[in-house]
């Protein structure tokens, strides 16, 4: 085969419910010029087997077996493997639109992108009311730029789901770019990865379709507010912010990024079982300390309760809002009721009774009372 277009690099770990349909998707592109780049990660059902599978009946497709390393260290393991002009990424348990590589590959050719990005849409087969297209920023009007711009001519993007899988790379740039690696599974290492992307490229373009579909639910393979992993959010993004002051652009990009970093921590730090608490918020102090001392700041994007919540932060101020979690917490323990329309959870005293096809738990069902 001539050399690839693009290649398409697909991490595995335990999804073998959904791996099919993701591969499939892949194949099926109306760009066949690609390579197809499956990084077994040590899955301990049957993944490997279909990689190997795929493998046989596609020459497109190539398979590494690694031992399990995570998230960031299979990314790395396949770019670096990767032959194709441009590199994508999907996760394994999503799937993406026909054209999606085409498009995009004819649109970073074109404006010679170092980067180009489309729209995606979020997917939950268990509750549909959370079936939803995300473009830009939640109650931020985002004027996407057309043709080719630098993140400081839309500084907006920083403040995007990170959704690393919604790109495509020029080899020749991301090869330059590593994941961060990490032990015991997912880590969040999509947020240091894309602002590192977004501050070297020289060149980005938006694509204004979506095509990337991106599931939601919990399978067993993603970290539960109810784990102490959650806690790396704060790591990758204190990474991040490092990645920003290392390229030079922190001062240019600081307002933007800490509206994201604000928007990635605050549901995690709130909804953490009590026990983390104290840790994560020494973490969201060193995320955060810039901010005591800098005059400069104008607080753009971020509410005047969002400078409440960072200021106690940065002042050591422990959070009444932890105090009234701390009461809702118990309480909740003694006694609770869920309802929706897909089913019911009451909790009684720990105890749980659910009935009806109930997509999640919610989160205060999965919290450990003490410790």
């Amino acid at each position: 085969m001539t050399k690839p277009c693009v290649s398409v690099v697909v991490p595995i770990y335990k999804v073998e419910k959904f791996l099919r349909q993701a591969v499939d998707s892949i194949l099926r592109q109306t760009l066949r010029e690609i390579e197809v780049i499956l990084v077994d990660d040590g899955s301990p059902d049957k993944c490997p087997e279909i990689c190997d599978e795929y493998a046989q009946k596609d020459k497109r497709v190539k398979v590494i077996h690694q031992p399990n390393r995570g998230l960031g260290a299979a990314y790395n393991a396949g770019i670096a493997a990767a032959t194709g002009e441009y590199i994508g990424l999907v996760e394994p348990d999503d799937w993406i639109e026909p054209e999606m590589y085409e498009v995009m590959y004819k649109n970073a050719k074109y404006y010679d992108t170092d980067a180009t990005k489309c729209g995606f849409w979020e997917y939950n087969s268990l509750d549909s009311q959370r079936n939803r297209e995300r473009k830009g920023i939640w109650g931020i009007v985002c004027n996407e730029p057309r043709g080719s711009f630098k993140i400081e001519d839309y500084e907006l993007l920083c403040a995007y789901h990170s959704s690393i899988w919604s790109y495509i790379y020029k080899a020749s740039f991301v090869k330059k770019i590593k994941f961060v690696e990490t032990n015991g599974g997912a880590a969040y290492v999509d947020a240091p990865f894309g602002f590192e992307v977004l501050c070297r490229a020289q060149k980005l373009s938006i694509v204004p379709r979506s095509f990337y579909h991106w599931r939601l639910e919990n399978h067993g393979n993603s970290v539960s507010i109810t784990d102490k992993r959650v806690l790396a959010m704060a790591d990758r993004f204190i990474e991040a912010k490092e990645i920003l002051k290392k390229t030079g652009k922190y001062d240019a990009l600081k307002e933007i990024f800490y509206l994201h970093a604000r928007n990635a921590n605050y549901g995690h730090y709130r909804a953490v079982e009590y026990r983390y608490k104290k840790e994560y918020f020494k973490k969201l102090q060193q995320l955060f300390a810039d901010l005591k001392e800098d005059q400069d700041f104008c607080w753009k994007y971020l509410s005047s309760k969002d400078k409440r919540w960072i200021e106690a932060i940065n002042h050591n101020r422990f959070l009444a809002s932890d105090k009234g979690q701390i009461f809702k917490t118990w309480r909740r323990f003694v006694l609770d009721v869920f309802i929706r329309k897909e089913g019911f959870l009451v909790q009684v005293c720990g105890c749980q009774i659910a009935g009806g096809k109930f997509p999640y738990r919610p989160y205060w069902c999965q919290w450990k009372i003490g410790a």
